[in-house]
């Protein structure tokens, strides 16, 4: 079975009086068996710290870390990395440039006095795993990148570890490389069953691979939930902005009734369904998140569409980014699949063009002005 994870009220100081900075403030989380759980957030904000805490590397200033199996936990707060049978893959690979790519990945098993048969044998099932078995009497340097991280990952692998841990392990790759291996990496931890904690920056690889998410700012979880969840119902305009594109449009609670909300701005009359965290006093200064792709152009919507001028207007093919002037509110983003296709509303635009935005209720995330 695989193992759960218990983190509680953990803290890290480095350093001490005036000059000490709190990289992890008081954290605590949950972590299911077999999760594939992200730490994301900007630079600086404690997420590999976190990660090294739970891999030994790093000991906490307070607070525990546990690990459990089949209702039993251990406090591993303070137990060496070799005592904790974690895997870990570095952003930088480690891997031993002298040594052969199946000598790389055995080497964790040669530390464990594994016999030599079964070494080779976990080592070459490791490989087969992560794509690399056709190369394992290559040395590194004769690898891409990309081959270098499945190699790091079969290593981490080889040696059954109870838990899995990913520190950016794509930063260092090109575009299409991440996103080629971004599904190769979920397959094989859900296959394998590990309980894994990623850590990265980059809010697509989060959304896109993650069972749950963990968002962090200044050693704090800001928000924890599902992608979807993070995405279409963020706490604050922090989390809106961090995870992918957003207009943020200034407005006053007009009325409510139960989750139905109309609000009041310079833009025109919007209306929103309340999600559960949303302000609902009326008169009250809210802030309105609206996505790019919920947003609609129309040449004439019904009462309460949202009437501008079009600033900027970007075909791409699949996909047009239009940038709309709304009084009070100019460069509103608004994205576009298929442009000009045969759902299309309109003619293509120009700037100076006058036109109608409208969103779905349920799409309006109504957060408390900031």
């Amino acid at each position: 079975m695989s193992v759960a994870i218990a983190i509680e009220s953990l803290v890290k100081v480095f350093g001490s009086g005036q000059a000490a900075a709190r990289a992890v403030d008081g954290v605590s989380l949950d972590i299911e068996p077999g999760e594939l759980f992200f730490l994301l957030g900007p630079s600086g904000c404690g997420k590999t710290t976190l990660l090294r805490m739970v891999a030994g590397f790093n000991d906490p200033t307070s607070g525990h870390i546990k690990f459990g199996r089949d209702g039993q936990w251990k406090d591993v707060t303070h137990t060496p990395p070799n005592k904790r049978n974690t895997g870990m893959v570095f952003q930088s690979y480690a891997l031993w440039p002298h040594m052969s790519v199946e000598a790389n990945v055995a080497f964790g098993l040669g530390v464990r006095k594994v016999p030599a048969d079964e070494k080779t044998r976990r080592a070459l099932e490791a490989l087969t795993d992560v794509q690399m078995q056709a190369y394992a009497k290559r040395k590194p340097n004769q690898l891409s990148g990309g081959q270098q991280q499945r190699v790091a990952l079969a290593r981490a692998l080889v040696i059954r570890p109870d838990v899995l841990l990913l520190d950016e392990p794509l930063s260092n790759l090109d575009a299409k490389l991440r996103n080629d291996l971004r599904l190769e990496i979920r397959r094989i931890c859900k296959d394998s069953g590990l309980t894994t904690i990623y850590v990265t920056h980059d809010q697509k690889e989060a959304l896109s691979m993650a069972d749950r998410i963990a968002l962090l700012r200044d050693g704090k979880v800001v928000q924890l939930g599902t992608p979807k969840e993070l995405y279409r119902a963020p706490k604050s305009r922090f989390v809106a902005e961090f995870l992918g594109e957003t207009n943020l449009i200034e407005a006053k609670i007009a009325s409510h009734i139960d989750r139905d909300m109309t609000l009041d701005s310079q833009a025109g009359t919007i209306a929103a369904r309340a999600h559960d965290h949303a302000p609902t006093a009326d008169g009250s200064d809210v802030l309105c998140s609206l996505r790019p792709e919920a947003l609609r152009i129309t040449t004439d919507g019904p009462a309460g569409t949202l009437r501008g001028t079009v600033a900027e207007s970007t075909y791409m093919g699949e996909i047009a980014h239009h940038l709309i002037d709304l009084p009070g509110h100019p460069g509103v983003k608004v994205s576009e699949l298929n442009p000009l296709g045969a759902t299309a509303s309109h003619a293509e635009l120009k700037p100076g063009d006058r036109v109608g935005l409208t969103i779905d209720p349920a799409d309006v995330v109504v957060l408390a002005h900031e």
